[in-house]
């Protein structure tokens, strides 16, 4: 799959292009304003396109619609600055598939990718459409779930995961938290469980994205800042 950054500062256009090659996506290109764009695209072969807001020769905005107008099957994330309600609003209205606020982590990012990724999947080779199918593209795993498929191994759906991920990991981890009244660290939370604090983290952010913990940024007088997690108790 192609993928098209259209983006202005080099510089971020060079980020944007590490993050995609990092989600595993080799085939970007960049260009920076939308007349090169729209000729980029006339091409006909663009699966995606990260698109700014703000361009020398107009606004983002304007060629979402464009490429809608033409009837491109290509997909839309937009990736600005660009804050305003209204604007938000309009990219949703056309069809954009997300909306990243800089600055973004790679987290983030690839969450958006991932989007993507599952929508090509389930449109893949098929010529008609279930149900289900239709869930898994509108709904967020943590919104089509219900608790207790998230959170009890009797019920589990382990495509809930992101790939790589281990169900036997990943309900070690949500039972510590959850035994942990006080908000903790990935740290703290490997060290009782034997487990790298690099992995017990990608657990807990996974959990944090899907709404089951918080997560709160403290900084202390040296160093790094440490990530506090908590588990939300429900009815909280």
């Amino acid at each position: 799959m192609k993928i098209l950054i259209v983006e202005d500062d080099p510089m971020v256009a060079h980020i944007n292009k590490k993050f995609a090659n990092k989600a595993g996506y080799d085939d970007v290109e960049t260009v920076a304003d939308i007349q090169s764009a729209k000729n980029r695209i006339s091409q006909g072969d663009i699966s995606l396109v990260l698109l700014d807001v703000y361009l020398p020769t107009g606004k983002g905005t304007d060629l979402l619609i464009w490429i809608r107008e033409q009837g491109y099957n290509t997909d839309v994330i937009l990736i600005t600055a660009d804050r305003s309600s209204e604007t938000v609003e309009r990219a949703m209205n056309f069809g954009a598939l997300d909306y990243l606020l800089k600055p973004f982590d790679f987290t983030r990012f690839k969450a958006a990718m991932d989007k993507f990724e599952k929508k090509h999947n389930n449109f893949a080779g098929k010529v008609n459409i279930e149900q289900d199918d239709i869930d898994n593209l509108f709904f967020d795993s943590s919104v089509k779930n219900d608790d207790s498929r998230m959170e009890s191994p009797d019920k589990f759906d382990p495509n809930f995961l992101d790939k790589g991920m281990s169900e036997k990991t990943y309900f070690a981890v949500l039972n510590a938290i959850r035994d942990t009244d006080q908000a903790t660290t990935a740290e703290e939370l490997g060290d009782k469980l034997g487990i790298s604090r690099v992995s017990v983290r990608r657990y807990l952010e996974f959990m944090e994205q899907k709404g089951m913990l918080t997560m709160e940024l403290v900084y202390g007088k040296k160093g790094r800042p440490q990530h506090l997690f908590k588990y939300i108790k429900k009815g909280n």
